[in-house]
């Protein structure tokens, strides 16, 4: 409690799923599912088509209350589902339900303010509406294929840049199976660095180690939230710092490092602990102990 709270990311502060861009209404629906479907499970692609479909959808809409040719509905609706603002919101899921603005037009309750995207999309279909009503239809569904095309065209490689982006996997970073094996004989992950004491260029990269960590129902020491417990974090960060520098390890922890970390961290370690490398990280528990639940 309350709803929506995770304890495991961003551990020991914590974090809730409505600060981590991820939709937090379709994960409170999905949770009670979570036995049924698999453990590596992720519905961001789904919402993306869903809101891509309905962004179309709703362009139509708004292009039906100024023309009844099912031509111009079509290109218009087109134009709006290509929006580059949309495209550009792909990096953010939870920002790209654009529809429910076209949704807002059409049914005449939006307060259109000067915020850019609902002004961007009243302009748009401002001057759709210009084109259709001021056109002959042959002419307005020239000029409304060329802006589909034109936009097609133009991003196009954006696209392509998002697509290669998402379909990214956590096994292409992580390939080694073990990660799999391993991690569930332990109660925590520590990242050194972690990115929520240290700058995330510097980091190890929390994305793909949390899928091994989030299966096994471990905590993680990263992640990203919109907002944490500045004093919480603090906190940590100071026993954090003090635990790095002293080489502590914890039975119920396995230690993942970059390799820049672990140049200090190893050496100061001795025979406490032991490190193999895998996938291009450092990975070290206490010596003689295989993990703890």
């Amino acid at each position: 409690m309350p709803p929506g709270a995770t304890a495991n990311l961003g551990y020991p502060v914590g974090t809730s799923v409505a600060l981590t861009d991820s939709i937090p209404l379709a994960a409170m629906l999905l949770k009670p599912f979570s036995a049924v479907l698999p453990d590596v499970f992720q519905y961001f692609g789904l919402w993306l088509l869903a809101c891509f479909v309905l962004q179309g959808i709703f362009g139509v809409a708004l292009i039906a209350t100024v023309t009844t040719n099912r031509w111009l509905q079509v290109l218009g609706g087109g134009v709006f589902a290509l929006s580059p603002l949309l495209v550009h919101r792909m990096g953010h899921a939870a920002l790209t339900a654009h529809w429910i603005l076209l949704a807002g037009l059409w049914l005449g309750r939006l307060d259109v303010t000067p915020r850019e995207v609902a002004a961007y999309y009243a302009l748009l279909f401002a001057a759709m509406t210009t084109i259709v009503r001021q056109l002959k239809p042959r002419i307005a569904i020239a000029v409304l294929t060329s802006v589909v095309a034109l936009q097609v065209i133009d991003l196009w490689p954006v696209y392509q840049a998002k697509r290669d982006g998402f379909a990214m996997s956590y096994r292409e970073m992580l390939p080694d199976p073990s990660w799999m094996r391993v991690i569930p004989h332990y109660r925590h992950v520590v990242l050194i660095p972690s990115n929520m004491c240290a700058p995330m260029t510097e980091s190890v990269d929390f994305r793909f180690v949390a899928v091994p960590a989030g299966v096994a129902g471990a905590t993680l020491n990263g992640g990203f939230a919109a907002r944490y417990d500045a004093a919480a974090v603090a906190r940590y960060c100071d026993t954090y710092t003090r635990d790095v520098a002293n080489a502590t390890l914890r039975d119920d922890s396995i230690y993942v490092l970059t390799p820049a970390a672990a140049m200090s961290f190893v050496p100061a370690l001795g025979d406490r602990g032991h490190c193999i490398e895998v996938d291009a990280h450092v990975v070290c528990r206490a010596r003689n102990h295989e993990g703890t639940k």
